[in-house]
C-alpha cells in the first residue's frame, strides 16, 4: 500500500542530503542536556525487542516494507558498552546500534504515541492539519520502527 505520494529528490535534511556532523553533535548535546534536566541520568525502557527494517526498505518510502527482522535493545546496548570499554574498535556501524537506543529513549521520554502530531506536507509541518492516527504517526518520510511492548 502506497500511503504517501512524495516527490522524488525533494526529501532530505538539505538539498544534497548532506548531514553535518558538527550540527548533529550539537543537537545531540542539547537534547541530552534537556532529557537529563527533565528525566535524570537514566531512562527505563519497557521494551527489549523491536521491529527492524533493512536499510534498502527503510529509505524506500515508495513501497511498503516486505521484510522485517527483529532487533534487541539489550544487544545494541551491549555493543555500545563494548565500544566504550575498548573491547571493540569504533566502526561506523555502531551508529546503527546507537540509533536503536536513541529511538527507544526518545519514544520513552517523549511518550508514545505522540499527541497531536501535525501532518507533513511537502516537507513542511502543516500546523493546522488534523492530528494523525497512530499508524500515520509511525510513517513520516520513512518507515519508522516502534519498540514492541514487552
Amino acid at each position: 500500500m502506497k500511503r504517501w505520494q512524495l516527490p522524488k529528490g525533494e526529501i532530505g535534511l538539505t538539498t544534497a542530503n548532506v548531514i553535518r556532523l558538527d550540527q548533529l553533535a550539537a543537537a545531540a548535546a542539547k537534547l541530552f542536556e534537556h532529557v537529563r534536566e527533565v528525566h535524570g541520568d537514566t531512562v527505563e525502557v519497557d521494551a527489549d525487542y523491536f521491529w527492524s527494517i533493512p536499510p534498502d526498505a527503510l529509505y524506500n518510502v515508495y513501497e511498503e516494507p516486505e521484510k522485517l527482522t527483529i532487533g534487541q535493545l539489550s544487544e545494541s546496548e551491549q555493543h555500545i558498552r563494548q565500544l566504550l570499554e575498548g573491547q571493540r574498535p569504533p566502526l561506523a556501524y555502531y551508529l546503527v546500534w546507537l540509533s536503536d537506543l536513541l529511538r527507544a529513549v526518545g519514544y520513552t521520554v517523549a511518550g508514545w504515541p505522540l499527541p497531536n502530531l501535525a501532518h507533513v506536507q511537502g516537507g513542511v509541518l502543516a500546523q493546522d492539519a488534523p492530528p494523525l492516527d497512530q499508524a500515520e504517526q509511525r510513517s513520516i518520510y520513512f518507515w519508522s520502527v516502534v519498540p514492541l511492548a514487552s
